[in-house]
């Protein structure tokens, strides 16, 4: 019940006419056990912002939001996904990444890219598991982080199209 309320309280679902039941039967959702463990509303018109409820879906292992209108700043509460594997919120509108993102420590695939960031949270280096990381066309500027090689597991990075300056860091 606390995740039905939670994905009511989003608001991604208010256009669906089929929302009535199980929330496991909503589009894009897939659940497992009885738990929501994928949102996969990539497209699907979203508009406004992220809201702080997102973070009771404790069991959510992908959340793709990408290519929707969201606004404004990523809550806090994403920090309470510490099961999310995938998170792509690409192409929105979104300008900020918060401090706790730190706490997702199963994040393998960040994408943000297509989102005016404009700065690179240090946080994200405390990803150890983090193998994707997505930053193209953010207004990115400076230069790139050199603790960038701390990411170990990294095999795919793509930071194109941003306003860095200076070397690429030897890590």
């Amino acid at each position: 019940m606390a995740e039905e309320k939670a994905l009511r309280e989003t608001g991604w679902w208010s256009n669906y006419k089929k929302r009535v039941g199980n929330h496991c039967m909503w589009p894009g959702i897939r659940c497992n056990a009885g738990s929501v463990v994928d949102i996969d509303l990539g497209g699907h018109g979203l508009n406004g912002g992220i809201t702080p409820q997102i973070g009771a879906l404790s069991k959510l292992k992908l959340l793709n939001l990408s290519s929707n209108s969201l606004t404004g700043e990523l809550p806090s509460s994403l920090g309470n996904l510490t099961q999310l594997a995938v998170l792509d919120l690409s192409y929105n509108h979104l300008h900020s990444i918060p401090l706790e993102i730190q706490n997702m420590e199963n994040l393998v695939s960040l994408n943000l890219s297509g989102n005016p960031i404009f700065f690179m949270s240090s946080e994200i280096f405390n990803l150890k598991k983090l193998m994707t990381l997505h930053l193209r066309n953010c207004r990115l500027s400076g230069t790139i982080p050199p603790n960038i090689g701390e990411l170990e597991s990294m095999v795919d990075l793509d930071l194109s199209n941003n306003w860095f300056i200076g070397p690429i860091p030897s890590s």
